[in-house]
This record gives C-alpha cells, sequence and structure tokens, in this order.
C-alpha cells in the first residue's frame, strides 16, 4: 500500500513539476532552479537515482541495491509500462524547456548563462545516463555533482 502511495507521489509532483511554466511567477523562479539543482546532485549521491524511486524500490525489495537498475520502477507500477516510457521522457524534456522559460525572464549574460550552462549539463547528465557504458557513469556523477555545486554556489550568492 505505501508503496503505491510513493508511486503516486512520485507521478504527481513529477507531473506538477513538469508543468511549472504554466504556473509559474517570477518570484518562484529562485525555488525551480534551487530544486533543479538539489535534484540534480541527489540524482548522482543516489548513484543515478531519484530519491522516491529508491524508496519505492527499497519498499518493494529491502535488499535492493541503489543504481542497480535506473528503470523508474513506480511510474511503471501508476502507469503501466508503456505510458511510463512516454511520461519519463515527457517529465525530462520539460525540465528543460521550464529552464529555457526561465532564462527568457532573465536579464543579463550571466543569468542567462547559468541557467543554459545547468540546462546542458542536465541534458549531458540524462544522455550519458541513458548509455550502456558503465566506465563513464562513475565519471559522469563526480561531474554532474562538482557542476552543480558550483552552479548552487553561484546562485547562493546572486540571490
Amino acid at each position: 500500500m505505501i508503496q503505491q502511495v510513493v508511486g503516486v507521489i512520485h507521478v504527481a509532483f513529477s507531473f506538477i513539476l513538469s508543468i511549472y511554466f504554466l504556473w509559474a511567477r517570477p518570484s518562484l523562479d529562485y525555488y525551480y532552479l534551487l530544486y533543479f539543482i538539489i535534484l540534480n546532485i541527489s540524482w548522482s549521491l543516489f548513484n543515478n537515482e531519484c530519491a522516491l524511486s529508491y524508496l519505492f524500490k527499497i519498499i518493494q525489495n529491502p535488499d535492493y541495491i541503489m543504481g542497480s537498475t535506473l528503470d523508474v520502477e513506480d511510474y511503471n507500477a501508476v502507469l503501466g509500462d508503456t505510458p511510463a516510457k512516454l511520461f519519463l521522457n515527457y517529465v525530462l524534456f520539460m525540465y528543460v524547456f521550464n529552464l529555457l522559460f526561465i532564462a527568457t525572464r532573465y536579464t543579463g549574460l550571466r543569468n542567462k548563462l547559468f541557467i543554459l550552462l545547468l540546462g546542458c549539463a542536465y541534458i549531458l547528465y540524462i544522455r550519458i545516463l541513458r548509455s550502456r557504458e558503465g566506465k563513464h557513469k562513475k565519471v559522469l556523477q563526480t561531474f554532474n555533482v562538482l557542476i552543480n555545486t558550483v552552479l548552487f554556489g553561484y546562485f547562493a550568492l546572486n540571490k
């Protein structure tokens, strides 16, 4: 039962954040960007998994080893296999779309470059993560944490 609740929360949270551009306010952009940076760092710290997906998997199988599968099983459990894959691709695309949406509202080249670098780091992370070559994943995790930590520091100092 709790496993399904975690899955529904993950799907709902992902959907709400994917449509950020519909309910966005300039005063909320800061929090969206902060969430996005923390999300990217957490994916690396959780061995390329979302914390909610990991929670779902560990409830399902207490012996589950973090990062052993990158499937978003809670999406699958709530939506079904094919809709879950489509939804995941939709969410990944919409996160980039929302970053570009926010970038259009920021003034100054530095701020726009900051958001574009964040988007590029995210796209690179997702692209390499989906590749099957495991040797690059540890390097990618370290790079992702480094880039997002620098971006977080820049972001925090310029608020």
